[in-house]
């Protein structure tokens, strides 16, 4: 388990990650970067060094945008819990701040499914290749 340096100073986040240690859990503590939230580039370089390949970030929109701006995403899945709650949720994504339309990441259906009412569904997307010429 990724986390930030308040899991080994504040005393509720150390009783947490205590629990989870004795679970058998193994926490990782990752560096902030300027904006305050976890380094995606330390976070990552520490993960690689472990072995670790391939990994299944879950987190929200501001995970989902620090690793598609670091071009870090290679699938993207896509799951809907059936219930739609407009502008007062949370984005999926955070800001890119990108400068067009054209700069945007895109993404192809990889493959589709699941759905209906009261089911999950959802989709399973790849990187399209760079425009070329």
């Amino acid at each position: 388990i990724l986390h930030g340096p308040s899991a080994d100073t504040d005393p509720d986040a150390v009783a947490r990650a205590e629990a989870l240690r004795r679970a058998g859990a193994e926490l990782i503590c990752i560096p902030l970067g300027a904006d305050g939230r976890l380094d995606l580039r330390a976070a990552l370089t520490e993960i690689g060094a472990r072995g670790v390949g391939q990994a299944l970030c879950e987190g929200g929109g501001q995970l989902a945008a620090g690793l598609l701006a670091a071009d870090r995403v290679d699938r993207l899945i896509w799951a809907s819990a059936g219930l739609a709650i407009g502008a007062e949720g949370r984005p999926a994504v955070g800001g890119l701040a990108i400068a067009s339309l054209a700069a945007a990441p895109r993404f192809r259906l990889h493959r589709g499914g699941g759905g209906g009412a009261g089911r999950r569904g959802g989709v399973a997307l790849r990187p399209l290749p760079e425009p070329t010429g």
